[in-house]
């Protein structure tokens, strides 16, 4: 089979195709979340290269194989033939799975009393950084389920790891966060 350029020229007009064939704005709000997901997947894969950790590296590779499954459905649009829902599967499962690990990790953290400043370790700022790709991709996609069906489970699957990722990243901080000052 012969290579395929990488290159279309489509996007050069301002469109380009969600994964099911749709041709659409790069602005329109399908693209402006696959895009806000693709980021959260990068953050993701760059604060994993800072951690030594081969356990949450392994846990976050797994959320970044989760984030390319759901944008993969989301690119389909909801006019697949096949029901993505089956060849991508993001449900209550990998929801527990995700509510597993944060209380695996919350539990060996000190009780935190107010708002943290996310500076520190490498680490754990990385992660701070992705978390907030990771709210901003769901709101994305709460807009986006406005304007046509989501899964819920989507959405349920963004909002926990979130909060994953921020326990991660006070786990591999060790609790020495910089607390908020009311000033």
């Amino acid at each position: 089979m012969a290579k395929r350029k990488i290159y279309t020229r489509v996007g050069d007009k301002g469109k380009t195709f969600l994964a099911n064939g749709k041709k659409v704005s790069k602005d329109s709000l399908e693209i402006q979340t696959l895009g806000a997901i693709d980021e959260l997947n990068a953050s993701i894969g760059v604060a994993a290269s800072f951690i030594k950790e081969k356990h949450i590296v392994q846990l976050l590779q797994d959320i970044q194989n989760d984030l390319l499954n759901i944008g993969a459905e989301i690119g389909n649009d909801g006019q697949s033939i096949k029901n993505t829902s089956k060849l991508y599967p993001i449900d209550k499962d990998k929801i527990v799975k995700l509510e597993h690990y944060i209380d695996l990790y919350d539990k060996k953290l000190p009780n935190l009393q107010t708002f943290i400043i996310p500076s520190g370790k490498r680490e754990f700022a990385l992660l701070n950084l992705s978390r907030t790709v990771c709210r901003r991709a769901e709101r994305d996609l709460v807009s986006l389920s406005k304007k046509r069906k989501v899964n819920q489970d989507i959405l349920s699957y963004f909002n926990r790891s979130s909060d994953l990722l921020f326990v991660l990243a006070r786990y591999l901080n060790n609790g020495q966060e910089k607390l908020w000052e009311r000033r």
